[in-house]
């Protein structure tokens, strides 16, 4: 096939290996709050947030280091991590997210570099980190000198979530911003946010990991920003997202849950002395999948923990089937406990 002039857009050229200059600046429009702006320079195009949190733990030289992390954190991270050398230690924390004093005492125990963040909407536990302690996290971080790495998948369901780690600490703080999850999990597509003094090794990063974005979504995801659309999948998926935790609330009654009112997920926490597996295993040969808590430990150990997922159904139906059935499993293992043993005379 011969193509004419009319046929070379900007779409179908390498673009630079940061990536488009009018995606960054929109990008940089996205990310930027009132008293918080972040700078076009500063934002590099990743090929989705994996890609993303590769290109991370790359810049931030971390191979052969250490950085802190929740003790349930993301198992994409803890896959990552070993494949780059980098260990993950747990820090201790509460319903705020990591205590700064367990923080400031780890780094006087190991040699950390960095901490690994899920602020807003935290996977798996659902949590999300008050301004007060993200100032307080910052003050350790410029206190030991740490790197802060923001992972935020699902804060874009949180429209009230406050100020990022970039736009508290933007000297010390990578960022992720995944429009995967935003939109469409094929939108390949990832806004990263480095310290200024990062970027170049970052863009190296992109570099031989990738040669950059895919240009084809550029001019897409410029247009989608600027005209609301993204804004629109936003605000759909956040009434989504509601609806589907108060089915969920509903049905697992008496359950012990915890989540994000507006998110796609929940942490089932089972009664001593039950454990997870035993439960997953009896839920998947009723055809309901879940992924134990230990994925999600840094020091995997059986656990009392189950995440569900409230996203992998499209049918509302098939989802209240689903639940359920795990609200239905959990009861038949108290039951179980609660039986006396056989007794021999």
């Amino acid at each position: 096939m011969r193509l004419g002039a009319s046929e070379h857009t900007p779409a179908y050229s390498l673009p630079p290996y940061a990536g488009d200059s009018a995606l960054r600046q929109a990008a940089a429009d996205w990310l930027s709050r009132s008293g918080y702006p972040v700078l076009p320079s500063q934002i590099i195009v990743g090929v989705g947030g994996h890609h993303a949190l590769t290109v991370v733990l790359l810049a931030a030289q971390l191979r052969g280091h250490a950085i802190a992390v929740d003790p349930f954190t993301y198992p994409g991270l803890i896959s990552l991590a070993e494949l780059l050398n980098v260990q993950l230690v747990p820090c201790k924390g509460d319903g705020s997210g990591l205590l700064p004093g367990a923080l400031r005492e780890l780094c006087k125990r190991e040699s950390v570099r960095g901490v690994y963040l899920m602020p807003t909407i935290h996977n798996p536990l659902g949590t999300v980190m008050p301004l007060s302690r993200r100032e307080e996290i910052v003050a350790v971080a410029r206190e030991q000198n740490l790197l802060l790495l923001e992972d935020d998948a699902y804060g874009f369901l949180d429209q009230t979530a406050p100020p990022c780690f970039a736009h508290l600490a933007p000297e010390r703080s990578f960022y992720i911003y995944s429009l995967s999850k935003v939109l469409l999990p094929g939108v390949k597509t990832a806004f990263l946010v480095t310290p200024a003094d990062r970027v170049e090794i970052a863009t190296i990063a992109i570099r031989v990991t990738s040669s950059g974005g895919v240009p084809l979504f550029t001019s897409l995801l410029c247009r989608w920003i600027s005209n609301g659309t993204v804004a629109q999948w936003i605000e759909a998926k956040r009434a989504e997202a509601s609806i589907r935790q108060n089915i969920a609330r509903r049905l697992l009654d008496g359950i012990d849950v915890a989540g994000h009112p507006a998110s796609f997920h929940l942490w089932l926490d089972l009664p001593a002395p039950i454990t997870a597996e035993p439960v997953r295993q009896a839920l998947r040969v009723r055809g309901v999948d879940t992924v134990p808590g230990e994925a999600f430990s840094v020091s995997p150990v059986p656990s009392q923990f189950i995440r569900l997922s409230l996203g992998g159904e499209m049918d509302h139906q098939r989802l209240e089937q689903g639940l359920s059935i795990v609200a239905d499993q959990v009861l038949v293992h108290q039951r179980s406990t609660r039986e006396p043993s056989d007794i021999r005379i």
